[in-house]
C-alpha cells in the first residue's frame, strides 16, 4: 500500500525564496557600520591632522615671542657679558613652555655696528639656549654683516640681531610632511647706548 508523502510544490519554494531575498536586501539595517568603517578613517585623519597643524602654528607663536622678548631684554641692558646672556637664555624654557629647543634649536645673539666709510660689522655673537646647529645668517664676529634689503644704519650706529632656529619634526605625519627648520629673526636698538662689546 502507497503512502501519501506531503511535497511542497517547486514553484511555491521559488517563490518563498525570492520574497526571503527581497526582505534581506531591503534591510538597511546594517548599511550604518558600513558607511562607518569608511568614514572614521576619515574623521581620525581630519582630527589628527588638526592637531599636527595645532602644533606647528603653536611652536611658531612661542618661537616668534621668544626671539622678540630675547632680544628685547638685550636691548634694556646698559652693558652686557656672556653671564647675562646665559642668564636671558635660561629664560627661554618659559617662553617655550610645553616645548623646548634642546638639540633642535639654537638662539644667536649679535651686535651690529655701522663703521664710517665701511660695511656694517659685526662686534661680537653669542648662542645658547640650545644646542642645535644653525648658521647665522647676519655673518661671523669680525665679518660684514648681513643685513636685511632696505635696512639703513647711520655712521655708529649699533644694533642688536636675535635669531632662532628651530628644526620643526612632526609628530604624527613623519611620513607625509617632511622637516623644516623655522627661522625668526628681530633687531633692535639698544636703549641706554651702543653694545659693541662684550664684557
Amino acid at each position: 500500500m502507497l503512502i501519501a508523502q506531503n511535497r511542497i510544490p517547486l514553484d511555491r519554494i521559488a517563490r518563498n525564496l525570492v520574497s526571503r531575498w527581497r526582505s534581506f536586501a531591503g534591510d538597511r539595517g546594517g548599511s550604518i557600520f558600513v558607511e562607518l568603517a569608511f568614514t572614521i578613517p576619515i574623521l581620525a585623519g581630519i582630527l589628527v591632522g588638526g592637531v599636527e597643524i595645532g602644533r606647528y602654528l603653536m611652536i611658531h607663536q612661542k618661537l616668534s615671542r621668544l626671539v622678540d622678548s630675547t632680544n628685547d631684554l638685550v636691548a634694556q641692558k646698559r652693558t652686557l657679558s656672556t653671564a647675562d646672556l646665559d642668564d636671558i637664555f635660561a629664560s627661554a624654557e618659559y617662553v617655550l613652555d610645553p616645548f623646548e629647543l634642546g638639540p633642535d634649536g639654537v638662539i644667536f645673539i649679535s651686535s651690529v655696528t655701522a663703521v664710517p666709510d665701511e660695511s656694517p660689522a659685526v662686534d661680537w655673537q653669542y648662542s645658547g639656549a640650545g644646542s642645535g646647529q644653525a648658521t647665522s645668517t647676519v655673518g661671523g664676529a669680525g665679518e660684514t654683516a648681513n643685513l636685511p634689503q632696505g635696512f639703513i644704519m647711520d655712521d655708529g650706529e649699533n644694533v642688536v640681531i636675535a635669531e632662532v632656529f628651530y628644526d620643526y619634526q612632526p609628530e604624527i605625519f613623519e611620513r607625509f610632511t617632511s622637516p623644516k627648520t623655522i627661522y625668526y629673526r628681530v633687531i633692535d636698538r639698544p636703549r641706554f647706548g651702543p653694545l659693541s662689546q662684550l664684557q
